[in-house]
């Protein structure tokens, strides 16, 4: 573990990011303080400066599309960013991207998806899937690859379980640090608990349930882990031994065991969340140059 991801760690922990998450009824006041004070979620002027970026509305959400000036290629990434399904996306998710599509020349969508509590799983995922339907049908399923980290990680997975009954998958779809059962009731989660300086045990199973809504929190549109794999194109995981979530990662490639998937697990050891997002770490610099040779290979 380099001395940046233990700075990173234990930065985690003087600020106490776990806080956030400790009951309800803290999600609740920060959930209500987010949207009191919600930012336009476009992104910046730096991130405008060497891409072409660009926005329309489709099925109710704003979507951006990051394009590099030149060198473009014909592949496209879609993109569905983290939050606990209840929280928008956040500057180091337009530094991943932004970095993703200068270095790929990929076309890099990144819609802004309804959160919970406002929208629930029931209602999210259809929009999701027909977005990636649509991108399928103008490149053809060789040219698309599905990505997504945390809660968008699990939003991706649903999304190709549900272009699998339409008969129709990428290329292939990488998650970063996926949140695949939202129940959070897996005994293994005890054990990392401790290790993990970001997340919570009841926080996440609250905007899990905010999430699921009139569903089960088992429901494979909630909890992706739940769905059919049989079919699926390659998944890559990524994933750190410090992260609350790494327990569904190991669930998703057990569950996978004699099915027709083929999943690769990049797992780095003592590492925190979504830390292919942390590109100060060397860590994080490593799993995101693995993401983007994913991305070429295509």
């Amino acid at each position: 573990m380099s001395w940046q991801a233990k700075s990173v760690e234990g930065l985690l922990r003087v600020v106490g990011a776990k806080r956030n998450g400790r009951n309800p009824e803290v999600v609740a006041r920060n959930i209500a303080k987010a949207r009191a004070k919600a930012k336009d979620p476009a992104p910046r002027e730096r991130q405008r400066r060497d891409l072409d970026v660009t926005e329309r509305a489709e099925s109710g959400m704003r979507v951006f599309e990051l394009a590099p000036k030149s060198g473009e290629t014909t592949h496209r990434v879609v993109y569905y960013h983290g939050g606990s399904y209840t929280f928008e996306i956040a500057p180091p998710h337009w530094f991943f991207l932004s970095y993703l599509a200068r270095t790929t020349g990929a076309r890099v969508i990144v819609p802004i998806y309804p959160l919970a509590p406002e929208s629930t799983a029931d209602l999210t995922v259809p929009i999701a899937t027909d977005l990636v339907e649509r991108v399928i049908d103008e490149v053809g399923s060789r040219d698309v690859t599905v990505m997504g980290d945390s809660a968008g990680g699990g939003l991706s997975l649903a999304v190709v379980q549900q272009l699998n009954k339409r008969g129709k998958q990428p290329r292939g779809t990488v998650l970063i640090s996926p949140w695949l059962d939202v129940s959070m009731t897996d005994p293994g989660l005890a054990a990392v608990d401790p290790h993990d300086a970001m997340l919570t045990i009841p926080g996440l199973a609250e905007c899990g349930r905010l999430y699921a809504g009139r569903l089960d929190v088992k429901d494979p549109l909630a909890s992706p882990l739940f769905g059919e794999l049989d079919g699926l194109a390659p998944i890559d995981i990524y994933t750190g031994t410090h992260d609350l979530l790494n327990v569904d990662a190991h669930n998703l490639v057990k569950r996978a065991a004699g099915r027709d998937v083929e999943i690769r697990l990049h797992e780095e050891p003592n590492m925190p969340h979504v830390h292919p997002l942390l590109s100060i770490i060397p860590e994080g610099k490593r799993a995101r140059d693995q993401i983007i040779d994913n991305v070429r290979s295509g």
